[in-house]
C-alpha cells in the first residue's frame, strides 16, 4: 500500500511539474492542442482529485435525521384469486351462451331474448 501511495504521489508531482499546479493548470483545447494538460476527464490527476469536491460545505443537520421507509400492502385479493374469478365468470358466460344456442336450435329460432 505504501508503494502504491508513493507511485501516485510521484505521478501527481510529475504532472504538476509539467502542466502546473491546481490553481494554474491549463487544459489543451482544439484550437491549441499542444498547450496545457492533454488528459481528459478523470485521467488528469488534478481533475480526479476534485471529484468529489471537498471545497463545498455540505454541513450537518441540526437534529438527527433518519431514513424513513414505507411499506405498502398488496390487495387483500391476490392476482391468482382475481384470475380464478375472471375465469369462472367467463365460463359461466360461455355456458349461458351455449344453453341459449341449444334452446334456439330446439325451438327453431322462435325464442325471445329478454
Amino acid at each position: 500500500m505504501r508503494n502504491n501511495f508513493k507511485e501516485n504521489v510521484a505521478a501527481w508531482d510529475r504532472h504538476v511539474a509539467q502542466y502546473g499546479p491546481p490553481g494554474n493548470h491549463p487544459y489543451a483545447t482544439r484550437n491549441d492542442p499542444n498547450a496545457g494538460c492533454p488528459l481528459l476527464g478523470r485521467q488528469c490527476p488534478l481533475k480526479a482529485d476534485q471529484n468529489p469536491s471537498y471545497d463545498d460545505d455540505y454541513g450537518y443537520p441540526d437534529e438527527a435525521e433518519y431514513v424513513e421507509s414505507f411499506v405498502t400492502k398488496a390487495d387483500a385479493e391476490d392476482s391468482g384469486a382475481k384470475a380464478m374469478r375472471e375465469a369462472q365468470e367467463l365460463a359461466r358466460a360461455k355456458k349461458a351462451t351455449e344453453r341459449q344456442d341449444a334452446l334456439k336450435k330446439h325451438y327453431k329460432g322462435k325464442i325471445l331474448d329478454v
